[in-house]
């Protein structure tokens, strides 16, 4: 009666935690005492051999389908985070470029009508210090140049 008793509880055990869902994380060992009784525990005798013990949900499907869903969902709410920041990057480089042509089209603008102005000596700075004032040819074709600039950022 006894013997049958732990196999109950043992049984129960086992079977609660598998239809439950819910997993057992320790270790459960099995032992005979001298008048060959089995007993199932947590803590181990010293003459306790480890069980292993089916932990996974049975009959449990509705939970295991929740589980897979939730695992899905958060596959695609990441991929479409990373997606994000990769549309995210490419705006910003976009915007960098836009910012970039219209800083060009805007300085050659200005140095056009700077270079349009009558009577105005224009020179250029050398990387020696020496300031070169630039010829009516010279000039001409730094009009030219930007000119050609403003063509094609200023659109």
């Amino acid at each position: 009666m006894k013997r049958l008793k732990t196999y109950l509880i043992a049984l129960f055990l086992v079977v609660a935690s598998t239809t439950s869902g819910i997993l057992i994380a320790e270790q459960v060992y099995k032992s005979t005492d001298a008048q060959g009784n089995v007993t199932y525990s947590d803590k181990a005798a010293p003459s306790a051999e480890p069980v292993r013990v089916n932990t996974a949900p049975i009959g449990n499907s509705q939970a295991t389908q929740q589980n897979q869903q939730l695992i899905q969902q958060q596959q695609v709410d990441e991929q479409q985070k990373q997606k994000a920041a990769v549309e995210n990057q490419e705006a910003q480089k976009v915007d960098a470029e836009k910012k970039r042509v219209q800083e060009l089209c805007d300085n050659s603008r200005s140095n056009l009508s700077l270079l349009q102005e009558k009577g105005r000596r224009v020179y250029e700075i050398k990387p020696d210090g020496e300031y070169h004032y630039f010829s009516d040819e010279e000039r001409q074709q730094e009009i030219d140049r930007l000119e050609a600039q403003i063509a094609k950022y200023c659109q």
